[in-house]
């Protein structure tokens, strides 16, 4: 059977996919128009905030993908992980044993949580507010209005660090008109979640609450042979409030606090002593683990936020974001994934992790009236970080009635990072088609660290051989078979590091208006990431710096809405040369995993993003998506490989129907299939991280009232069962984990 890999190549037919494509599609759309004889049908517009103003998703000269509030309900979006499938060149999984470890990766620019010395380099920002770790982002997703992937370097509006795109999450805010909505869902594994939004005034006209509140609970996909217990389960518990107040018509004051707690048990790692391994074990294919405990995150996230929107007379928006943020994180992983103290011996791979962050942002923005010819918009930014980390860990030989032989290796270190900026952006209109938009930001990032490193060990066990120095062990057993207290702590090495970066980067675009309905822009941007130090134990040698990144972009896009408003089509082929990026080694050692970044000197990455939306008929809606990348390591360590999650395509494609069977009752029905070329899941594209291609179907159907006010769905994810990677590794022994199998369920919606 012909792969769709087979019909587009990046390197051959990126050319000739861009200039057929519209034509085949606007073809066959025509003819399905004429068919139903319905031409008064249109696309729902949707209104993005990439540029911190409200405009048309059509007049935005940035690849995005943006997904309405009915779209998410829809699509049965639940979380972040979902848009993966069905977004061009973006993708996002949680993986390598913990649950909270996020990998975001946009065309081949990935970010991982996994390095607490370096920021990320895709950004998450909720409501206006910069996060500046992903495992600080409250992943469940509530009272959501609106969600945006944007890819490329935005730093210049989206805040620091942004080098290979930003996701914008809106959430709905309060009004004057009552509103409540309660939905809950029951699925295999024993999964549930149950939430609710009211919404409403408390003073008409002047002041207006929200409060939205979900729990979720499951068993999980997996199982621990040795302990016989589930894995993969989860309990999350989140709230959100937010007070609106308008207290005259041209301000408008956002009061936002939210709160999730999380409890996972991690679906684990499957383990192999050969390191040469190819491809995931049987028992690692069926969910079936080990260890002497079950791999476990604890995650609290918190924050709050006060934003001010004031509209001057003239037209002008002041606008000033105030947020404070933090997340406590524990995580235990027995990475040997083996009932080695139970068994009576073998290598013991044993770890823990805890994190404390705390964030201050504060932003203020002026800009110009809307449908000016002249539009600018000046702004500056501080951001305040203190990152807290503790990692321990252990590896080497269990003999019983002993221990592990060797030490408990831990490091303790605080990152601290104050960053200011400026940042503009100026459009004006050369002639009624053609405009200019040039954007600035300059960072002023400074970062410390402080790190100690130290070994912890009970004892020494007596010399194997005359002349050979006793042997240090670490006392384990079944009931502690990750100790926390050590009758020895010996410091190794105390590091204290500093760096300071002062970096100007920016964009041009240049855009013309063929019609009303069709643009096409140029844009060049400049992405930069600060630098960043190795804050892990790292053998004595931990604190190591790491210069700054940066990507320089060029971008071609086409923007149109064809066939009275019943077609969405636009495109974007890209060009981007990688210097200097902070890439993550991993190395098994007596720590355990240790993450190691250097800089790799350069990679490029080009390719493009298709999509398309179109009504075919009264109540039937076409959605589809083609991402097409070629991306390489051009020198270094990894020079000739390819980056993390890089497929050279990935297709989606969907469709709903809409029909009604009664008086208020619908019939609901949607189904997406994509597909994936094959990539690697590590950078370094050992054989046991190599991904094959893969297709994904997902299905909806139910039944609903016409006026939205309930609904019933039974949803089916991955209903091929395709076995997919997160993450692979490789030093001394092989680990890797899976995504979630096949998952069923039903789900229920109620609104007033």
């Amino acid at each position: 059977m012909l792969k769709p890999s087979e019909l587009f190549r990046p390197k051959r037919g990126l050319a000739g996919a861009l200039l057929c494509a519209p034509a085949l599609l606007a073809s066959a759309i025509s003819a399905a128009a004429e068919e139903s004889g319905a031409s008064a049908l249109a696309i729902q517009e949707i209104i993005v905030t990439a540029r911190k103003m409200e405009e048309s998703l059509q007049d935005v000269p940035i690849s995005i993908t943006a997904f309405s509030a009915e779209e998410i309900e829809a699509h049965g979006i639940k979380s972040l992980e979902d848009l993966g499938p069905s977004v061009p060149n973006f993708d996002l999984t949680r993986g390598q044993g913990y649950s909270v470890e996020t990998s975001i990766s946009i065309r081949g620019i990935t970010t991982r949580d996994t390095a607490a010395g370096f920021d990320p380099t895709v950004a998450v920002i909720l409501d206006d507010v910069y996060i500046g770790r992903a495992i600080g982002f409250n992943t469940t997703l509530l009272d959501l209005e609106r969600i945006e992937i944007l890819r490329g370097p935005q730093g210049t509006l989206q805040g620091r660090n942004v080098v290979g795109g930003a996701i914008n999450l809106t959430t709905s805010r309060p009004g004057d008109e009552f509103h409540a909505r309660a939905k809950a869902s029951y699925g295999r594994f024993n999964t549930y979640s149950v939430g609710g939004v009211v919404s409403g005034p408390l003073q008409p006209g002047v002041v207006a609450g929200k409060l939205a509140v979900s729990r979720g609970e499951g068993d999980g996909a997996a199982q621990n042979v040795d302990l016989d217990e589930d894995q993969g389960g989860t309990e999350t518990t989140a709230l959100r409030g937010q007070l609106r107040f308008t207290p005259s018509p041209n301000l408008e004051i956002l009061l936002t606090a939210d709160y999730t707690t999380d409890d996972i048990v991690d679906q684990g790692l499957d383990t192999d002593p050969n390191p040469t391994i190819t491809k995931p074990s049987k028992l690692l294919r069926d969910r079936k683990y080990g260890g002497d405990f079950a791999n476990s995150s604890e995650r609290d996230v918190y924050g709050g936020a006060a934003n001010v929107y004031y509209d001057f007379a003239n037209g002008m928006r002041f606008t000033s974001i105030t947020s404070y943020r933090g997340f406590e994180l524990d995580s235990e992983l027995d990475q040997d994934a083996g009932a080695n103290i139970a068994n009576g011996g073998g290598i013991i791979v044993h770890s823990r992790a805890s994190r404390e962050q705390d964030q201050f942002n504060q932003e203020v923005r002026l800009q110009s009236a809307e449908g000016q010819s002249l539009r600018w918009l000046v702004g500056a930014y501080y951001f305040h970080e203190n990152l807290d980390t503790l990692g321990a860990g252990i590896f080497g030989p269990y003999i019983p009635g002993v221990g592990a032989l060797g030490s408990f290796n831990t490091s303790d270190g605080t990152v601290k990072t104050a960053d200011y900026a400026v940042f503009g952006s100026l459009g004006f209109d050369l002639s009624d088609r053609l405009s200019v938009t040039v954007g600035m930001r300059y960072d002023n990032n400074k970062r410390d660290l402080d790190i100690t490193e130290s070994i912890a060990f009970d004892g020494f066990l007596p010399p194997p051989l005359p002349g050979y120095p006793p042997t240090p062990y670490v006392a384990l057993s079944a009931a502690n078979p990750l100790p926390d207290s050590f009758a020895t702590v010996v410091p190794l090495a105390t590091h204290e590091a500093s760096v300071h970066d002062k970096e100007p980067t920016g964009d041009v675009t240049l855009s013309y208006s063929w019609t009303d309905d069709v643009s096409t822009y140029l844009k060049y941007s400049r992405g930069f990431k600060g630098s960043g130090f190795n804050a892990q134990f790292s053998y004595g040698q931990a604190g190591g710096i790491v210069d700054p990144e940066f990507v320089d972009s060029y971008e071609i896009g086409l923007r149109s809405t064809l066939l009275d408003r019943r077609v969405r089509f636009n495109a974007t082929g890209f060009y981007m040369e990688y210097s200097d990026q902070q890439l993550v080694d991993y190395i098994i050692g007596p720590a355990g995993i240790t993450f190691i970044t250097r800089n790799e000197p350069k990679t490029e990455v080009h390719g493009a993003e298709i999509e398309l939306v179109a009504v075919l008929a009264e109540g039937l809606d076409l959605f589809a998506g083609l991402g097409l990348m070629d991306a390489e390591f051009k020198a270094g360590n990894n020079k000739g490989n390819t980056p993390f999650n890089s497929p050279d395509m990935k297709l989606s494609t969907g469709l709903q129907y809409i029909r009604p069977i009664g008086d208020n009752l619908e019939l609901f029905l949607f189904g997406s299939a994509s597909y994936s070329d094959d990539y690697y899941t590590n950078d370094n594209n050992i054989p046991l991280s190599h991904q094959q291609s893969y297709w994904m179907l997902d299905a909806r159907a139910g039944v609903q009232s016409a006026d939205g006010r309930w609904s019933v769905r039974v949803y089916g994810q991955n209903l091929l069962d395709e076995d997919v990677q997160s993450t692979a590794l490789a030093a001394n022994q092989a680990l890797l984990s899976l995504q979630d199998p096949l998952t069923w369920g039903v789900e229920f919606t109620l609104s007033y």
